[in-house]
């Protein structure tokens, strides 16, 4: 008896569900020029009643009493309000691409930070002289190498060359002939005075006065 009488309850309701949405307006929405469908397009009626386009631009959307325009919109297009045309089933609206116009933007080129550096640093040479503070020390390591200009020795004839001499030439394009190296203290107190202490030294090359008298007679060295 339940079943009868919900049964009865819908029949009785459905008219007035018809008379609460009984204007449908469906149809498609494109593009203005490529004829394209556009998806996900906002609908909105006057009333507050909406929907969106579907994947292939379609659109069904239900409203109480007919209205005279709904209002679309769409990212990148302009905002359109459509004059409903009740004598058609499908309504055909087109969207024109909206277009912007974008102010200049220049764009210059910025200042290597190498040469911030090194102008800062030139600008600021003398605040930075260690000579100027009261006192400092610090230690120093230095290195001088002594060798033959190989790229004359490549314009001799090693044909016409003995065999002491070419042996020594050969030795001389792979090593230098003299190597110094000091370790040397330094300390400063002002006004001016100054102390170097060598700490350590090594030399190492030719030490045999004539090796070094047959050096400079076949190149001369810096």
């Amino acid at each position: 008896m339940l079943n009868y009488r919900f049964i009865l309850f819908l029949i009785l309701l459905w008219p007035f569900a018809l008379l609460s949405q009984n204007v449908v307006v469906s149809g498609v929405v494109k593009d203005k020029s490529s004829k394209k469908p556009l998806a996900f397009v906002n609908i909105l009626s006057k009333s507050g009643y909406g929907t969106t386009t579907d994947i292939d631009g379609k659109f069904t959307l239900g409203l109480r009493k007919k209205e005279c325009c709904l209002n679309l919109t769409y990212v990148g297009y302009g905002t359109l309000d459509y004059l409903i045309n009740y004598q058609t089933d499908k309504q055909k609206i087109f969207l024109s691409p909206k277009s912007y116009q974008l102010e200049e933007v220049k764009i210059y080129p910025g200042i290597n930070p190498a040469h911030r550096i090194i102008d800062s640093v030139i600008a600021n040479r003398d605040r930075n002289n260690p000579e100027k503070l009261k006192a400092f020390t610090y230690t120093s390591y230095d290195k001088m190498i002594v060798t033959v200009d190989a790229v004359s020795l490549r314009l001799s004839d090693t044909a016409q060359l003995d065999s002491t001499t070419r042996k020594l030439r050969a030795f001389l394009e792979k090593s230098d002939i003299f190597i110094m190296e000091t370790v040397t203290e330094r300390k400063y107190k002002s006004p001016g005075l100054n102390q170097e202490t060598v700490l350590a030294t090594k030399v190492s090359g030719f030490k045999n006065p004539m090796m070094a008298m047959m050096i400079s007679q076949i190149q001369s060295t810096s």
